[in-house]
């Protein structure tokens, strides 16, 4: 009977000593409006390797396996400024996260297209060639 309480009491104690917790969440704008398919990073030390997702269509986020800690969040989406966020874990969270409009336009593009090398039709193949005088 005595085994049987040290087995209860040991097991009890490091299930919690490597409890992980879960992050969830969701990235709104300044409207709190969803903001999907986000890029969503979490790293817990300086050096430790990042964690890195995408939110879903509605904006919701979520990492598992977490060991209690100091992390540092980080999310970023074009037409928005970047947003950080520092907290602890210690049990299953939630962090909400706000970004706000970008004044930063993208630049120019410029798309350009020419002939395929080999056009295959149904009646005939069409190998297209250009030649460039060099002299």
């Amino acid at each position: 009977m005595k085994f049987l309480i040290n087995f209860f009491l040991i097991s009890i104690i490091s299930n919690g000593v490597y409890a992980q917790a879960v992050l969830t969440g969701t990235v709104n704008n300044s409207s709190h409006t969803p903001v999907a398919y986000a890029i969503v990073r979490l790293q817990r030390l300086p050096g430790d390797p990042q964690q890195v997702l995408q939110t879903d269509s509605s904006g919701s986020f979520r990492f598992t396996r977490l060991p209690a800690g100091e992390y540092v969040l980080n999310a970023v989406v074009a037409g928005y400024q970047a947003a950080t966020l520092h907290f602890s874990i210690r049990r299953d969270t939630v962090v909400n996260i706000t970004l706000q409009p970008s004044n930063t336009r993208l630049g120019e593009v410029t798309v350009t297209a020419g002939k395929p090398a080999i056009e295959n039709n149904p009646d005939k193949l069409v190998y297209n060639w250009q030649i460039r005088c060099l002299f």
